[in-house]
């Protein structure tokens, strides 16, 4: 569909089919599309990948799917800083 609008803006006034002023006017936002949908698909990937290794869960809270990272991992971070004097995180773990 997308393709179908540029094309009909391309051929129609002011271009008149002139690709090259198209790309002019419009050609930073194609690139930004393009750059939001690889990054997009690279946080799909990253997300099933914590799936996968079981490090994030999904919940359904308030009548709404979300998700959280997994229990075990926020105590792991949380004993590490402690560990390292770097932060007392133990009574915020929920």
């Amino acid at each position: 569909m997308a393709l179908r609008v540029i094309a009909g803006e391309i051929v129609n006034r002011p271009f008149n089919g002139n690709v090259v002023a198209y790309w002019n006017k419009y050609g930073n936002e194609v690139e930004e599309v393009e750059k939001a949908i690889e990054e997009a698909k690279t946080q799909q990937v990253a997300l099933q990948t914590l799936r996968d290794r079981y490090l994030v869960e999904e919940l359904v809270e308030n009548n709404q799917c979300i998700l959280r990272q997994h229990n075990l991992i926020k105590e792991c971070v949380a004993g590490t800083f402690e560990a390292n004097g770097l932060i007392k995180w133990k009574n915020h773990i929920q």
